[in-house]
């Protein structure tokens, strides 16, 4: 019996063992890898594996950054973190690529060091970060490049004020605005913005077309006259009227003296011309008076003749100092700019600054001669305080330039037009500017009527302004207030289903109330209390999680009540499937359940190790019974004597003894039948003996 056994168990330990040892290979390393971090992932919340607490403070877990356990949107150092990743985005009206400040172009909007930036970068004009069309410094900028066009009544090339022939219509610009006037352009003679047509008289000489004239023309009035280098130097009289050309001539030359005027005379250049006109007047003069006209005929400009003679006569004794004294003084007697705000126009700006250069010409003329400053009288201050008016003057329409271009950028004017907090950051930076500006343009002497129809727009976006931070403060108020309402900050608050709920009502109402404040421009300074509305979310996860672990317990205990109740005194192999069904449901419970329940894991193994005690058994049973019944099925039953018989019996009692420990009716019903059989053999062979 002894070799049946060993032969036929062998096989069934092996198999036994490298199950058991394949299954010790995977149960250890997937402890190993639990082992591997002190944190885990809880319900979204980060918290140690040993202790179940939330980790507090900033630490870094699978390449993402967490701030008490929540994945971290803010700033780390100078990196920009959103959900726990380096982001790219705006944050705090600061601009960051993946996570670090940025500067340079980023769609479409300039920025330095991770603000909106003012400047040129690659070429490009940029006005808080975006590329600008307007006026700098007098250049004109379209979309942040010089620009060719008309800005604002003016015509700009390579953003300059364009002075010149335009490139299509060949139309005459100075300073960016179409000529209207007479003017000389590179030698010619232009009419407005097209060369001059026809005969026309300008700066004292005679043009023909867009040249000086030459030679017998015909003025405007049909009189004929004979010039030179554009100057008259005959008429022609031809038929009745010639009277009158006589006059008309007279009264031209008359018209054409320009040295009438004391002090006009500064340069031997002067001079010759004077002396010219002079001469061309008298002769012209004298042939009407010969023809039988009268003085009152030679018009408003007779008496400049005789004074320009003068001014002929006083120039050719001007070399001595007293001479240079006389005409300082002279000059600086006309000086009429000299009070506060007396230039009230561009205008008055013209004439202030050439009488400035007249009298600083002759003081300066004066002092080269060995004047002193007591020579030039009582007036001598005028030149100082002129010139300061007029540097006033220009540092007013600067200033009022400035403001009136500041107060055009005014966009947030209009009732509820700030939405937001970056509406409401621009809306005060572009207020301050104007504001600013506008108070410098006062200082340097500005009014109201100054600045323009835009000067409203600077009130009105004050008030959109307060009436923006008025909503900010509200927010703010309704957030604090909702922020003190929290009561379930501290650990184990929580308790029960009844405080879960009024404790997620609590935040759910502070977090709304923050992030709308926050929306509107409030910072985390703003909030008392702040710290209270995390400690709160970590209060409610943790109840929530412990309430889950709960729960599971409790629906595996309802699960595998019938498993749970089984001893290993009454176990057996019908029990196996309900047993292993409650070992792989345990297996699929979190972690914090499995701790709960440890005692019911150790007694479902004990269950389960008992089982397979009870299988081993069956099964060598089995093995047993069946090797004796088989051995017996071969014995040849004519020829068995009764020693034969008596040794199948003891055999029998074997099987019977086996068969009874086999559990499986199905096996064990099977190997009766059998053995019922070779006992009637046995039977039999009795009974012929006998």
């Amino acid at each position: 019996m002894g070799k049946y056994n060993l032969r036929f168990i062998k096989p069934l330990l092996s198999l036994s063992l490298g199950a058991a040892i394949i299954t010790g290979a995977v149960v250890g390393g997937a402890e190993d890898a639990s082992a591997a971090t002190n944190y885990k992932i809880s319900n979204g919340i980060l918290v140690f594996k040993a202790t179940k607490k939330v980790v507090k403070g900033t630490v870094t877990y699978k390449g993402k950054v967490y701030k008490n356990g929540e994945l971290f949107t803010g700033t780390k150092g100078n990196t920009y973190y959103k959900k726990g990743k380096k982001a790219t985005g705006i944050y705090k009206e600061r601009y960051y690529l993946k996570g670090k400040i940025y500067s340079g172009i980023a769609s479409g909007i300039y920025y330095k060091n991770g603000k909106k930036a003012t400047g040129t970068y690659k070429g490009t004009y940029y006005l808080k970060g975006k590329a600008y069309t307007g006026l700098v410094v007098d250049i004109y900028y379209s979309n942040g490049k010089k620009a060719n066009g008309t800005y604002e009544g003016v015509f700009y090339l390579n953003g300059t004020a364009f002075t010149g022939l335009h490139p299509n219509t060949g139309y005459l610009y100075i300073n960016g605005a179409l000529n209207t006037v007479l003017r000389i352009f590179e030698g010619d003679l232009y009419n407005g913005a097209r060369l001059n047509e026809g005969v026309i008289q300008y700066n004292g000489l005679w043009y023909a077309g867009k040249r000086v004239a030459n030679g017998t023309i015909t003025i405007p009035g049909g009189q004929i006259i004979i010039v030179d280098n554009g100057r008259q130097t005959g008429t022609i009289n031809s038929g009745p009227g010639s009277y009158y050309a006589v006059i008309n001539e007279a009264i031209a030359k008359l018209e054409a003296l320009k040295f009438y005027e004391v002090y006009t005379i500064n340069h031997v250049t002067n001079l010759v011309d004077a002396r010219r006109q002079y001469n061309e007047a008298k002769v012209a003069v004298d042939v009407a008076v010969a023809r039988g006209a009268v003085t009152s005929e030679f018009g408003v400009n007779y008496w400049k003749l005789a004074a320009q003679w003068r001014e002929i006569d006083r120039y050719e004794g001007r070399d001595t100092k007293e001479v240079a004294i006389n005409k300082a003084t002279y000059e600086l007697a006309r000086l009429e700019y000299t009070a506060v705000n007396s230039i009230r126009s561009a205008s008055n700006l013209t004439t202030a600054k050439l009488q400035y250069d007249a009298a600083k010409t002759a003081v300066d003329a004066a002092r080269a001669k060995g004047a002193a400053t007591s020579d030039f009288g009582t007036n001598y201050w005028k030149l100082a305080d002129q010139k300061v008016e007029i540097d006033r003057y220009e540092a007013k329409e600067a200033a009022i330039t400035k403001a009136t271009n500041e107060l055009a950028r005014l966009e947030y004017t209009a009732d509820n037009s700030i939405h937001s907090a970056s509406n409401l950051t621009t809306a005060k930076l572009q207020y301050d500017a104007a504001k600013t500006a506008v108070d410098a343009a006062r200082a340097k002497g500005a009014t109201v009527s100054d600045f323009g129809s835009n000067y409203s727009n600077l009130e009105a976006q004050g008030k959109e302004i307060n009436r923006y931070e008025e909503v900010k403060k509200a927010a703010i108020k309704d957030a604090t207030t909702k922020l003190g309402a929290l009561t379930f900050f501290t650990n184990n608050s929580i308790d029960d289903a009844t405080k879960l709920e009024k404790a997620e009502t609590q935040y759910n109402a502070a977090d709304t109330a923050v992030k709308a404040a926050i929306a509107k421009g409030a910072t985390e300074a703003d909030f008392a209390n702040l710290a209270n509305l995390a400690a709160q979310k970590n209060e409610i996860n943790r109840y929530k999680a412990e309430s889950e672990v709960t729960e599971a317990v409790k629906v595996f205990h309802e699960a595998h009540a019938k498993a749970l109740a089984l001893t290993v005194e009454n176990v057996g192999i019908e029990n196996e499937a309900e047993v292993q069904a409650a070992l792989e449901a345990y297996g699929k419970l979190s972690q914090e359940a499995q701790a709960k329940l440890s005692n019911e894991k150790k007694r479902l193994d004990e269950l389960d190790k008992k089982i397979e005690e009870i299988r081993a058994t069956e099964n060598k049973a089995q093995v047993n019974a069946g090797k004796i019944i088989t051995t017996l099925e071969n014995i040849n039953w004519e020829n068995a004597d009764k020693d034969v018989l008596d040794q199948c019996s003891t055999e029998v009692k074997d099987a019977e003894f086996f068969i009874d420990k086999i559990k499986d009716v199905v096996v064990k019903k099977e190997l009766q039948k059998r053995l019922d059989i070779i006992k009637k053999r046995i039977d039999e062979g009795y009974a012929k003996i006998d």
